[in-house]
């Protein structure tokens, strides 16, 4: 038998999709049309946005974003308000009145209250986070009191509102990657996570955040928070394994530079739980055009995955940019291993397509999907495409992704570009107006602002009241960078297992394993076959049914793969195979192991295998979960 091949048969693996949507995706994930959701802006490019659904009211959507001002050589934040479900967007605020206004956020709270933070300049103080609050769901806005930055620190901030009718409700949470120094300026600010929590529906904020360091790591990467049935709160961010924040290690094939982590408050904001480790994080970062900021949802209330948390994130430990996803169901202490959701495959050279800025959402009947800026269909690794994958058995398969944008964002000679300008030196203090004078010469320089190549920090699909997704993101096919969005229908419910016979069955797949022997290439034909025993390595006796369901399928020289003669399925995730005709009696009892099956694998649209310096040896990797029953009736021996 072929060592290789059984490594990789028993490997937990990538899932790799087909390459386009199929029939069956196609009736079930329906993306409408795309909607400028901008337009009161069209002259002035856009970026770094987030949307927000009101969780009781189908129709009441709230986005914001940053709009750039090159004529002005400034910026502001913008909000943006539907009342139809999306299908129309009006401007409702400016936050011009500061002299710069950059990382928006934006929440729908409890009774359809609406709010947004943003971080802001004050002279005579270096910044501050502005604060606004609207009693009429976005229409109109009020300011309120300024949370003052003299002392403390706040970026990539987030914003969530408990909408889940508890002991929280109402209550509205601020969380970002924050530093705290001291009065005197006599010791250097440390960085951690931070929080401030308003227990008023967001009329007022305390003035010092709650703040957690893991670890005393620097952090980078921050994602957004969600809040949970009983009103815990998490959030996803990164953590550098080796800075102090004035730069970043590389990342290597053998080692990863970030940590990817989840801190939980379940006491309203009280006290910070420490951050549980979803996994090592090869970040993207410079000089890759990518942004670093990972995604949570949690199921609001599903029949069969309530409360489970999922996370997305860009990373590039294969070499490139790849969208990966993992979940937790005992609300983010263990997470499950990452695995790769961007369905596509690396190009010849391996240094791309760079996907990146991945945002996930949970609809009411507890379908998961996630959207992404891909780049497959740009060979420059600079324009994008948006893309949407669901999966409807809490993350464990996929659907094949779809395109969602009607056009793509593309960079040629004739693209827009926009620029910012900046000045240091003689008395003006700098950006802040703080920084002491500097003598000599002023220095002028002027540059292309980098966040229009991966469209700032953030972007966000949601799920509205009545379970359709709502995608929301960046693209310039107008001439500049403005914000779109499209309606997305998934014509599915979420069970455990995919459903049907198998939500009555549990996972055994840590009593069992997999005996592989008797394996064979037919070059001829393009198959693989091989033979695997069931073995039972707990001290309970299993009975039949016993079914293994795959959950991802590759091959390295194949695009498509396809086990034969499955019980259910086309042969890709999700489908089937019935160990039960294998197991004598019935009855599998502790050391014992079935007869062999066969397996039979079909490949087709072969690779080379030989590329360059690269030789690809991998004929199938398969993961595979096993699904039975303990016989309470059968004594153990």
């Amino acid at each position: 038998m072929s060592k290789y091949l059984a490594r990789a048969l028993s490997a937990i693996t990538l899932c790799v999709g087909l390459p386009t949507a199929n029939a069956q995706t196609a009736r079930r994930i329906i993306v409408g049309p795309n909607v400028h959701v901008s337009s009161a802006h069209a002259n002035l490019p856009l970026g770094e946005i987030w949307l927000s659904a009101d969780e009781r009211d189908q129709n009441h959507l709230l986005g914001c974003g940053i709009v750039y001002s090159p004529e002005e050589n400034r910026r502001w934040t913008a909000l943006y308000l539907s009342t139809d479900r999306g299908k129309t967007w009006k401007m409702t605020l400016e936050t011009k009145k500061w002299p710069d206004t950059g990382d928006p956020a934006c929440a729908i709270g409890a009774g359809g209250l609406a709010h947004h933070i943003a971080i802001a300049t004050r002279y005579p103080e270096p910044y501050v986070l502005a604060l606004y609050r609207s009693t009429d769901g976005g229409g109109t806005w009020q300011e309120r009191p300024p949370i003052s930055m003299k002392h403390q620190g706040v970026d990539r901030e987030s914003m969530v509102a408990d909408q889940t009718g508890g002991k929280y409700n109402g209550q509205v949470y601020i969380v970002g990657e924050s530093s705290v120094r001291t009065t005197d300026g006599s010791r250097p600010p440390t960085n951690g996570m931070g929080m401030w929590v308003s227990t008023d529906s967001g009329k007022s904020f305390p003035s010092h955040l709650k703040m957690v360091s893991p670890d005393r790591r620097y952090t980078l990467g921050v994602g957004n928070s969600v809040v949970m049935s009983d009103g815990t709160v998490a959030t996803v961010f990164g953590e550098l394994k080796n800075s102090t924040g004035q730069g970043t290690e590389k990342n290597r094939p053998d080692y990863a530079m970030a940590i990817l982590s989840v801190f939980t408050s379940a006491d309203g904001g009280e006290s910070i739980n420490s951050a549980s480790k979803v996994d090592d994080y090869w970040m993207t970062w410079p000089p890759t055009p990518a942004s670093a900021t990972p995604a949570i949802a949690v199921d609001p209330g599903s029949a069969a995955f309530k409360d489970r948390l999922y996370v997305t994130f860009s990373d590039e430990r294969s070499g490139r940019s790849q969208i990966f996803f993992s979940s937790s169901s005992d609300k983010g202490k263990t997470w499950s291993r990452p695995i790769v959701i961007s369905d596509d495959s690396a190009w010849s050279n391996g240094k791309g397509p760079n996907h990146f800025m991945s945002s996930v959402a949970l609809n009411k009947s507890g379908v998961v999907g996630v959207t992404w800026y891909d780049r497959r269909e740009h060979l420059d690794n600079l324009g994008w495409d948006i893309r949407f994958r669901a999966s409807l058995d809490g993350g464990e398969t996929w659907l094949p992704s779809v395109k969602v944008s009607e056009k793509p964002n593309l960079w040629t000679d004739n693209t827009f570009l926009f620029t910012q300008a900046s000045v240091t030196g003689g008395g003006t203090g700098g950006y802040t107006r703080q920084d002491p004078p500097v003598p000599g010469p002023l220095s002028v320089s002027v540059g292309l602002q980098v966040r229009q190549f991966f469209a700032g920090d953030y972007a966000n699909l949601v799920a509205d009241a009545g379970g359709q997704f709502h995608a929301f993101w960046i693209d310039n096919r107008t001439g500049k960078p403005q914000i779109w969005t499209a309606p997305i229908t998934v014509d599915a419910v979420a069970a455990k297992f995919g459903g049907g016979t198998l939500a009555d069955f549990d996972d055994i797949t840590s009593k069992v394993t997999l005996e592989l022997t008797n394996s064979f290439f037919d070059r001829v034909n393009n198959t693989v076959v091989v033979s695997a025993q069931l073995e039972n390595r707990s001290k309970d006796t299993l009975v039949a049914p016993i079914k293994g369901r795959v959950v991802s399928l590759s091959s390295a020289i194949a695009r498509t793969i396809r086990l034969s003669g499955a019980a259910s399925g086309d042969g890709g995730p999700a489908s089937v195979v019935d160990f039960s005709d294998v197991i004598d009696g019935g009855v599998l009892r502790p050391d014992e192991k079935s007869r062999p099956k066969r397996l039979t694998f079909k490949l087709s649209d072969l690779v080379p295998m030989h590329v360059e310096n690269e030789f690809r040896g991998g004929l199938v990797s398969m993961q595979m979960s096993i699904l039975g029953k303990r016989n309470p009736n059968v004594r153990r021996p």
